[in-house]
């Protein structure tokens, strides 16, 4: 299987990338700063392109079998974010171009108010710091799931992000905003790397916004 990973110079995309390669994956690494990437495979190619341009991104799209998401941004509590639609809506245009139709997005619990969040979330975190970002994220996931009837995408909704191992078990998962009464509200960059290639392995989760939590 040959994949495409955009983001992959960031903590999550890291991960995406060694992960797939410990798969036995050709990964095609696209990025902005090459310095970066420290990782270095024969199976590992990096390409630099400007992910806000899908012209730049359908070559290293091309005869690729799915593209992998770890994009991300600091803060949104001052600014206005559009990461995640300029370069998500990029990526569909060039995995149109280029004939490849899976996309595996990282995006967040709560991109839409759910009342089983949990309360530092829900009313402290969404309206403050997280405050561009969701909605941003909420406008991609949108887009995708009712413009893009061709492409074939999960999204992958984790809580909070950590940099420890993987927990080693099999993670809780619900559809939808959140994995209420979880084990835990933080879960391992890995661990998330992990389910993302595992969504390529079925389709179990085609066309759905995926929770995620670990356990203990």
């Amino acid at each position: 299987m040959k994949l495409a990973v955009i983001g992959a110079t960031g903590p999550t995309g890291q991960f995406v990338v060694s992960e797939a390669l410990a798969k036995g994956y050709n990964v095609v690494a696209v990025v902005r700063n090459p310095d970066k990437l420290t990782t270095q495979h024969e199976n590992l190619k990096v390409v630099v392109a400007d992910l806000k341009d899908s012209a730049q991104l359908v070559e290293p799209f091309s005869g690729c079998d799915a593209v992998l998401s770890a994009i991300g941004t600091k803060g949104g509590m001052f600014n206005p974010v559009d990461i995640y639609t300029v370069v998500g809506k990029a990526a569909v245009t060039a995995m149109r171009e280029s004939g490849v139709k899976r996309l595996i997005f990282v995006t967040s619990w709560g991109t839409k108010d759910d009342p089983g969040l949990p309360f530092l979330m829900r009313w402290i975190l969404h309206p403050t710091y997280l405050r561009h970002i969701m909605p941003n994220l909420a406008d991609f996931e949108d887009f995708v799931a009712g413009e893009c009837q061709v492409i074939i995408y999960t999204f992958v909704k984790p809580p909070y992000l950590k940099n420890y191992p993987s927990c080693e078990k099999p993670l809780q998962v619900s559809e939808g905003q959140v994995v209420e009464n979880c084990e835990t509200q933080n879960i391992s960059r890995q661990d998330v790397a992990k389910f993302m290639l595992l969504c390529l392995e079925s389709d179990v989760y085609n066309n759905k916004l995926m929770a995620i939590a670990a356990r203990k």
